[in-house]
């Protein structure tokens, strides 16, 4: 304390300073010595804990099988956790924040929920235009839950109770006097240029917040909490290892966020991080996406079920020669000769790949220009997943019977002028509208979402069912008519 003291001071008149004088009154809100002076009781509180910890006069909480990491003590601005003793209980407050409750209880988000509640109490719907009513619904409302949406994942019961709010807020009702909502919440909740209003959802919303921590969890391996995951539920090569059904409830939460569990596009999150290749010395050669839009382990399963280790570096398979004949093919047994024309179109992909010595690797987040990810980016790829898939479709519907006609004419002409090939491609076309009809219907109302090449083959097995039931010479199996539909025109009499 002598530094605070002792201390003198003096003031600038008119550019000059005056003599010094003593402080005899201490420090006051906004001395310039307010921070140091609290920077120096942390600092020591800090040396102080980690004294006591090396001399066992302090037992830490320690984390992982092998207790690699141990904490004693958490700081963070003007608050001060201690971890280890034995005094409190669960669940407790920090920085705002349940700890050790479980998020999947609705009790658990009561308190937010009334928070909300009381904050729409003092607001008199019937004074305010629904001009007056949006704006505080997207500024006020909307804001609240964000802190407690960026950790934890909200149970579906949740979102639709603070949704049934905002949406009773905004037609101008309450709770006791409900009013009629006269355009559907989802379609309120487009963006303007589809022909919505900007409101935010907040199932996605919370999921573009959660998404974020799993990009962390790649970004920053040296960070306390990238440690404690690591030694809490694993790594996979120098990183956290992501697994689903394990762990705390925030874990799993997490790891469903990551598989895309209950969204129409589950790989919205993996398939738009990428690997952005250096010298290759922290990806990962079959798990990383880091050649082309897949994992080596996605384009080629089979080879990477067969591979001695999985988790070998692409520096590595680099140094060790991945050509023909190089050794850093190795795998647990003789490969068959189908096997070895995988091995060879694998190659054939790394041909071109050059590695970049002493250049780190990183990550690459697609959805935004600077690489990084971003919550408005995720949330917008989220949110305009539903008008993407779905835009074609209403469009299709919409077409004049003239304009169809049209088309399946110029479709039905692509072969030639025989009346067996006019027949087979309009009997085409008509299936190809049925199976886009029928995945409209899976899309729309199920949420079933199929790949085109799925699709695809689904018109082969329907347009193969409608000419063997009609024609009594089309007697080819399925197999020889999806590799060459022209010869089954043959038998169309």
């Amino acid at each position: 304390m002598e530094c605070v003291t002792t201390a003198t001071a003096s003031v600038l008149v008119n550019g000059c300073p005056t003599d010094e004088f003593r402080f005899e009154r201490g420090l006051r809100q906004g001395d310039p010595l307010s921070p140091f002076l609290f920077l120096l009781a942390a600092e020591g509180f800090n040396i102080m804990m980690m004294a006591m910890v090396s001399n066992n006069l302090f037992t830490p909480y320690a984390i992982g099988q092998r207790q690699e990491v141990k904490i004693s003590h958490l700081q963070f601005a003007d608050d001060t956790l201690l971890v280890g003793c034995r005094h409190g209980q669960l669940p407790f407050l920090y920085l705002g924040l349940p700890i050790g409750g479980d998020p999947r209880k609705l009790c658990f988000w009561y308190p937010l929920v009334d928070r909300i509640r009381k904050r729409l109490s003092g607001w008199k719907c019937k004074n305010l235009s629904y001009g007056g009513r949006l704006i505080l619904l997207k500024s006020v409302l909307s804001s609240i839950p964000v802190y407690f949406l960026s950790f934890f994942k909200a149970p579906t019961g949740i979102i639709s109770t603070l949704e049934s709010i905002f949406c009773q807020f905004f037609w101008g009702g309450c709770e006791a006097n409900r009013k009629i909502a006269w355009i559907k919440w989802d379609t309120i909740c487009l963006a303007r240029e589809n022909g919505g209003l900007g409101v935010r959802r907040l199932k996605e919303f919370n999921i573009s917040l959660l998404g974020k921590w799993v990009w962390r969890c790649l970004v920053e391996n040296d960070s306390l909490w990238s440690l404690v995951l690591r030694a809490k539920y694993g790594e996979e090569g120098g990183r956290v290892r992501f697994s689903e059904g394990v762990g705390s409830s925030w874990w799993r939460g997490l790891n469903t966020v990551r598989s895309g569990v209950g969204l129409r596009d589950d790989r919205w999150l993996v398939d738009n991080i990428r690997r952005k290749v250096g010298g290759g010395c922290g990806s990962l050669f079959w798990l990383d996406p880091w050649l082309e839009d897949n994992p080596l382990s996605r384009s080629f399963s089979r080879l990477y079920d067969l591979a001695v280790d999985k988790n070998i570096l692409v520096a590595d398979m680099f140094a060790a020669g991945w050509g023909v004949g190089g050794e850093a093919w190795k795998w647990r047994r003789r490969l068959f000769a189908w096997e070895e024309e995988l091995v060879t179109g694998c190659i054939a992909r790394l041909s071109n790949v050059s590695l970049q010595a002493g250049v780190s690797d990183s990550w690459v987040w697609q959805l935004h220009n600077s690489g990084c990810y971003s919550v408005k980016s995720a949330y917008s790829h989220l949110t305009t997943t539903e008008v993407r898939l779905n835009g074609n479709f209403d469009k299709f519907l919409w077409l004049r019977a003239g304009e169809l006609n049209a088309h399946s004419i110029q479709f039905s002409g692509l072969g030639s002028n025989q009346k067996a090939s006019f027949i087979g491609l309009t009997v085409i076309w008509v299936a190809t509208l049925y199976v886009i009809w029928r995945d409209r219907n899976n899309r729309l109302f199920k949420s079933v979402l199929d790949p085109i090449e799925k699709l695809a083959e689904k018109v082969k097995l329907q347009t193969f069912w409608w000419l063997k039931s009609r024609y009594i010479y089309f007697d080819f199996d399925y197999s020889v008519w999806r590799q060459q539909p022209w010869l089954g025109f043959q038998a169309i009499v």
